[in-house]
């Protein structure tokens, strides 16, 4: 046995205990699940589950930061790897924002049953246009990802990986056998 177990929507879940779970979409998104009862128990990138957002970007320290790449710098723990560097900036050519916005129109088909009150449509033409990728699908694809897992968790909707285009998700298995059986693309 791997240790992996299937779950829905195309997530595997790597790592369950009594305190987290810790799914990965097979490609490139994890999400961490972590029980009530760890509530303002944590720190580190994902903030301190305390139910204030306000206060989650804290340096190892504990101190506050509003910028992006000191707070990933604090965290770094492999000098070997490569420092991050981000740009506020959304710069996005005419091409590249037309197909982000097509490519993230599926966020607004689904929110009859999933509204997007956290503007992932937003986010997931913004991600596409920053997207460092020679294919931005990758970067699209995972915040698609993203919006999916949440509705599966927030709103009891199972949505399973046929929401993942193959056009857009060609990387992920379960978009290319959806491409294969007819499904959208």
């Amino acid at each position: 046995s791997s240790g992996i177990n299937a779950e829905y929507g195309g997530f595997f879940t790597v790592a369950s205990t009594s305190e987290f779970t810790v799914r990965w979409d097979n490609v490139g998104t994890v999400y961490v699940d972590v029980a009530s009862d760890m509530a303002s128990n944590l720190c580190g990138l994902c903030g301190d589950f305390d139910d204030n957002p306000e206060n989650d970007l804290k340096n190892t320290l504990g101190s506050l930061v509003t910028d992006t790449e000191v707070l990933l710098t604090a965290w770094q723990t492999d000098s070997t790897c490569e420092s991050m560097s981000f740009s506020n900036e959304t710069t996005c050519d005419a091409a590249t924002k037309e197909i982000a916005e097509n490519d993230c129109e599926l966020i607004n088909s689904y929110t009859d049953s999933c509204p997007d009150d956290m503007n992932y449509y937003d986010k997931c033409v913004e991600s596409t246009c920053l997207c460092q990728e020679s294919d931005t699908s990758t970067c699209t694809c995972n915040i698609l990802s993203a919006y999916f897992m949440r509705c599966s968790q927030e709103y009891g909707e199972d949505f399973d990986a046929e929401w993942r285009p193959a056009s857009v998700c060609s990387g992920y298995p379960e978009a290319e056998r959806a491409g294969q059986e007819g499904g959208q693309g």
